[in-house]
């Protein structure tokens, strides 16, 4: 009996080392699995964090890409465009006709809402009558150009030669007036050019146009250089219709300052076509303020007092225009030899007083 006892004891002692034991393990597990836990949660919430970053460089590097997508296509549609416009541009209108051209520059206006200028400048050129530059015009102001550039210098000049080839210089003449209504700027020289060609006309309209483009030239700008009024008193005199610029000088605006230049060349016009005294009556505004003279300047001036105010027999006229005209030559020669010595400029003197003298 005591041995059964023996032995159930030691039984109950194995079962509860088991049951000790077990629990230790069960703790095991328990502290394992709450750290397993707390590894995923803090995995999970690490993974979370870093798609979320992930994402948020996604949508930067997207967006970016899109607009760069996007930018590209345009600068490429665009590219395309300005080729296209190339392209249609390279059929020359050089060689089709007026009608042909104004059509075919139409088409392309209708396109591209653009004209070359050089191909404007083709169309008025290739105009031949006052009908054709009239619908050159049109088209012209159908395009709405506002910029004042539009037109270089040379291509002006270019389209005052087709309106003076076609004897239109007085609707030309209304361009430049009215310049801010067709935007074209003329220079002075082209300005020059237009008022001489209308004085050449010898009509009453066109003098009076041309005193009219003379004033709205001289508002505009304040004033000309030396050289406008020296182009239309050469170019007159040329043709011998020197007389013809007496309708612009009798103004006597007093912005305007003559050169000595464009006085000699008055005065010598004036003696071809015998209206020295009246050449000398629309000058003599202007003489006082006139600079940089020389012997040749003042001698005119005598040889035009001495013609003007002292009526001669006409073979006494010729002698002294011929006087004149020897010693002219003789100053200009010297002046293109550039005196340089002090003996060379004392001969200079003698020379003008014995011309004087000899008068």
């Amino acid at each position: 009996m005591q041995r059964g006892l023996y032995c159930l004891a030691n039984k109950t002692r194995s079962l509860s080392n088991v049951l000790v034991n077990n629990n230790k393990c069960t703790n095991i597990m328990g502290s394992l699995v709450g750290l397993q836990t707390t590894t995923l949660n803090k995995t999970t919430t690490s993974t979370t964090s870093t798609s979320t970053r992930n994402y948020a460089t996604f949508n930067d590097k997207k967006f970016e890409a899109i607009k760069k997508r996007r930018d590209e296509e345009k600068r490429a549609e665009k590219i395309a465009a300005e080729q296209k416009f190339i392209e249609a541009s390279r059929l020359s209108i050089q060689d089709l006709s007026f009608e042909d051209a104004l059509n075919n520059l139409r088409d392309k206006y209708n396109k591209y809402a653009v004209v070359a200028n050089s191909q404007m400048t083709t169309l008025f050129r290739k105009a031949e009558n006052t009908d054709e530059l009239e619908q050159a015009l049109l088209f012209y102001k159908s395009i709405r150009n506002d910029r004042p550039d539009y037109f270089t210098d040379e291509q002006i000049s270019l389209l005052f030669y087709a309106f003076e080839r076609n004897n239109a210089v007085m609707l030309w003449a209304d361009v430049l007036i009215h310049t801010h209504t067709f935007q074209i700027f003329a220079s002075g020289q082209t300005v020059s050019k237009s008022i001489y060609h209308l004085l050449r006309l010898d009509s009453e309209e066109a003098t009076q146009k041309a005193i009219e483009m003379y004033q709205d030239r001289l508002v505009r700008y304040s004033g000309f250089s030396n050289i406008f009024i020296e182009n239309i008193a050469y170019g007159l005199k040329r043709s011998n219709n020197t007389e013809r610029i007496y309708s612009l000088l009798a103004l006597a605006d007093p912005r305007v300052h003559l050169s000595s230049a464009a006085v000699k060349t008055i005065l010598r016009g004036s003696f071809a076509s015998d209206t020295t005294k009246q050449a000398l009556d629309v000058l003599a505004p202007y003489l006082p303020s006139v600079k940089r003279t020389d012997g040749i300047y003042h001698s005119t001036i005598l040889m035009a007092k001495i013609i003007a105010n002292n009526p001669q027999e006409e073979s006494q006229q010729q002698e002294a225009q011929e006087i004149y005209k020897s010693w002219d030559a003789k100053q200009q020669q010297l002046f293109k030899e550039k005196i340089n010595s002090e003996i060379e400029k004392e001969n200079h003197k003698d020379s003008l007083n014995n011309f004087i003298n000899q008068i």
